[in-house]
């Protein structure tokens, strides 16, 4: 019996979430027996239009829901109203989120940070199941719901061929991410700074949606596209993840690491979030705390082409052995499957 799962994502598979954590599982998903559909949001209406447009969406959704064993809803905080009619539906629901919604990059009016929290408790007090992208975000969500699982974000290895390390006069730095994010590159610009005053010779590559100001540093900057992104990664020859420590960023899911490490390019990145449990430092990573360590690891990697290979090999063997896409939607398939086979046995 084929079980028909409705997805619905906080943006197109253009979006980074939806692409690794919907998307991409979908594949393995269907190969599980599961008939995936995916509902991606309307283009945002706005002035007047907003309200209306939401109503109509949330009546599209609903429509969807007729005859699915389950819905998935990835990281989008919906009314209270639509919640309620979802639950009369009778359709087991998933939250999944892998970012830490409930606060902000950016400083939120008092109304928002009202809204924000009623959807978010509402939604995980619905849910017969939340799916965490990690510790810090599971934990949260235990507060409210009644069963929370930890999910991690994945990449598919099959897409990341193996960059061995090369000996380079001139070592690439890299950084992939939007620009949202820039600010925490921005803000390694000390460290780098520091390392050419010292003499260092690198480079800077950062490929992203939008240009960086790393003053004293010349930047290569690449525009992201998904044709691309692969293949200027691989031109990397040491992987850059700096962070500020807050609430927000200990939510992150360390992607940028993990796309670093599954091409065999060693990860250098703050001691922050998740990535520390990734992340034994000095064997398949290196973790940071101050602008003196980032200074020390990238002085000694750029180096030391042995090192490089050695790191790199190490965080390839992470990923493939724990956050490879098939390894991480095989542990939703389960978790799909216990799910919908509770809702056949109500039924």
């Amino acid at each position: 019996m084929v079980r028909r799962v409705v997805f619905f994502t906080i943006s197109d598979q253009e979006g980074a979430s939806a692409r690794y954590r919907v998307y991409d599982p979908a594949v393995y998903l269907e190969r599980r027996g599961f008939e995936v559909e995916i509902v991606p949001p309307l283009p945002c209406a706005g002035g007047w239009r907003r309200l209306p447009a939401r109503y109509a969406e949330e009546r599209r959704f609903l429509e969807r829901v007729h005859g699915a064993a389950a819905v998935v809803i990835q990281k989008r905080l919906f009314s209270v109203t639509f919640l309620r009619a979802l639950s009369r539906m009778g359709v087991p629901l998933v939250y999944d989120y892998d970012d830490a919604v409930f606060t902000s990059q950016s400083r939120r009016s008092w109304p928002t940070r009202r809204r924000v929290k009623r959807r978010l408790t509402a939604v995980m007090q619905a849910a017969d199941l939340v799916t965490a992208g990690n510790r810090y975000l599971a934990d949260y969500a235990r507060t409210y719901a009644r069963r929370v699982e930890v999910v991690p974000t994945g990449v598919d290895m099959k897409s990341y061929p193996y960059r061995a390390a090369r000996p380079s006069a001139v070592p690439v730095f890299g950084w992939i991410g939007s620009r949202v994010n820039h600010r925490y590159l921005e803000a390694l610009g000390r460290a780098l700074r520091r390392l050419a005053g010292e003499g260092l010779r690198f480079r800077v590559m950062v490929v992203s949606d939008g240009d960086v100001d790393l003053p004293g540093i010349a930047v290569d900057v690449r525009r992201w596209s998904r044709a691309s992104e692969v293949a200027d990664l691989l031109e990397f020859d040491i992987g850059l993840m700096p962070l500020a420590d807050d609430e927000w960023t200990r939510g992150k899911c360390a992607l940028k690491a993990l796309q670093y490490m599954a091409a065999g390019i060693p990860a250098v990145c703050s001691a922050v979030g998740s990535v520390k449990e990734i992340i034994s430092s000095g064997k398949n990573g290196f973790l940071c705390r101050t602008d003196e360590n980032w200074v020390e690891v990238l002085h000694r990697l750029s180096q030391d082409v042995q090192l490089r290979g050695r790191i790199g090999a190490a965080g390839r063997a992470t990923v493939a052995e724990r956050f490879d896409m098939p390894i991480i939607a095989s542990r939703l398939a389960d978790l799909l499957d216990g799910l919908t086979a509770e809702g056949l046995r109500e039924t």
